[in-house]
């Protein structure tokens, strides 16, 4: 189960990176170019409120469906 205070956590990372990110205008650019090829520029204004519209528990099932062992790869260092 994962704390609330983690979630508030990570989404205030998540937005103040969201944030920071349209202050240049070569990444608000880059920005909409991504979303114009999504098929929805006007998804920028809306990045924001999507990731507030999660929950913890959908955070948690989409983690465990991506993070599966047979997901993994190892990496052997020769030294």
């Amino acid at each position: 189960q994962l704390p609330v205070a983690e979630i508030e956590r990570t989404f205030n990372k998540i937005e103040h990176h969201l944030l920071l990110s349209e202050c240049n205008v070569l990444n608000k650019a880059m920005n909409l170019t991504t979303y114009e090829s999504m098929g929805d520029v006007s998804m920028i204004n809306r990045e924001i409120d999507i990731y507030k519209s999660l929950n913890a528990q959908e955070l948690l099932e989409c983690a465990r469906s991506i993070f599966k062992p047979e997901h993994s790869a190892s990496l052997a260092y020769i030294v």
